[in-house]
C-alpha cells in the first residue's frame, strides 16, 4: 500500500468503514505439503456484521491434489457460530472454540525486544520490523499452548503496517511469528488487520 492507495480510499459520506481480520497457522508436516487453517471474518462497522469463513487448505509444491475447503462463520456476542455442517468433531470444536491472534496477543514488552531491525517511511506512513523473540514471551507461551508447535526453537517476529489503523484512515498491518526450523520448512502464525470503506 503506497501514500496514494491511501489518499484513493476515501470514504463515502456515512461509511464508518469494515475490519478484516485474519489468523492462520502453517505447518509442513511433509515434505512438499503445506497444510494451512484459520480464519477470515468481516467486521462491517454500518450493519454492525461480522461474517467470514473457516478455511483448511493443503497445498502440494506441484499443485497437484491441493485441497481447500471453506466453512462459514459468523460471530455474535464475540463468540463464532458456525453456519456450515461439519461431519468431523474435532474440527467443529476447533472452529468454534477458534481464537484470533489479536484476542489474546500482549505486545507491551515489545520495546524489550531485543536484536530488531526497524524501518520506518514517514511519507507512506509505513513501519517495517524484525525481531528475536524469547520462548519465555508471553505471546509464544500462549501459541504453543493452542497449536501443534513441535520445535523448540524461538521465534522470530515480523511486523509490517501501512497506514494509521486508527479513525476513517485505511490502514493493514501483518504480523507474522515464524517458528520454522530452515529455510524450506514452514512454521508460522500469521495475524492480519485491514482497515478499508465497506461502501464502493
Amino acid at each position: 500500500m503506497t501514500k496514494k492507495d491511501i489518499e484513493m480510499a476515501e470514504f463515502k459520506k456515512g461509511d464508518k468503514g469494515k475490519w478484516t481480520i485474519y489468523t492462520d497457522f502453517a505447518k509442513n508436516n511433509r515434505s512438499g505439503v503445506l497444510d494451512n487453517e484459520g480464519m477470515v471474518l468481516n467486521l462491517d462497522r454500518n450493519t454492525r456484521t461480522a461474517k467470514g469463513y473457516y478455511f483448511v487448505d493443503t497445498i502440494y509444491d506441484n499443485h497437484e491434489n491441493s485441497y481447500s475447503k471453506n466453512y462459514k462463520v459468523e460471530m455474535k456476542n464475540n463468540k463464532i457460530i458456525l453456519l456450515d455442517k461439519v461431519e468431523n468433531q474435532k474440527l467443529k470444536e476447533r472452529i468454534e472454540n477458534f481464537k484470533f491472534f489479536g484476542q489474546y496477543a500482549d505486545f507491551k514488552s515489545l520495546k524489550s525486544y531485543n536484536n530488531g531491525d526497524v524501518s520506518i517511511n514517514s511519507n507512506v506512513p509505513s513501519y517495517d520490523a524484525k525481531f528475536k523473540m524469547s520462548n519465555k514471551d508471553e505471546n509464544v507461551k500462549q501459541l504453543r499452548s493452542r497449536y501443534n508447535i513441535t520445535t523448540e526453537k524461538a521465534p522470530i517476529l515480523k511486523m509490517h503496517i501501512d497506514g494509521d489503523l486508527k479513525g476513517s484512515s485505511v490502514g493493514y498491518k501483518k504480523l507474522e511469528i515464524d517458528f520454522s526450523k530452515e529455510e524450506n520448512s514452514e512454521l508460522s502464525i500469521v495475524d492480519l488487520l485491514n482497515f478499508q470503506p465497506a461502501k464502493k
